[in-house]
């Protein structure tokens, strides 16, 4: 890995902690974080914390890498923003919570 993927990597962890932290309190204040965990068959606001983070990480590391697909940071946080409010909790969380999509909502 060169030492620039490696840095956006980096980056991309830090901000995904950072954000999944201030997100996360956002999250468990309204009591959805005992919903993420509810997708895996618990209850327990630990492991919805868990899962909370790992896809944080995973998002934030992911933003990091496409910066060298789409140079234009604004660009990319409006489309990844969207992109991945459409993904998370408009079809995947409620798929495997056996609701089926938001999307029509």
């Amino acid at each position: 890995m060169t030492n620039s993927a490696s840095k956006a990597v980096a980056y991309g962890t830090i901000g995904g902690i950072i954000g999944g932290i201030i997100f996360g309190i956002m999250m468990h204040m309204q009591g959805m974080i005992v919903m993420l965990a509810g997708t895996m068959g618990s209850e327990s606001a630990v492991m919805g914390w868990m899962i909370h983070m790992i896809i944080s990480v995973i998002f934030g590391i992911s933003f990091g890498v496409l910066t060298f697909v789409i140079r234009n940071i604004w660009a990319l946080a409006i489309v990844f923003g969207i992109g991945i409010w459409i993904v998370g909790p408009l079809v995947i969380m409620p798929m495997m919570m056996g609701m089926g999509t938001n999307l029509a909502n």
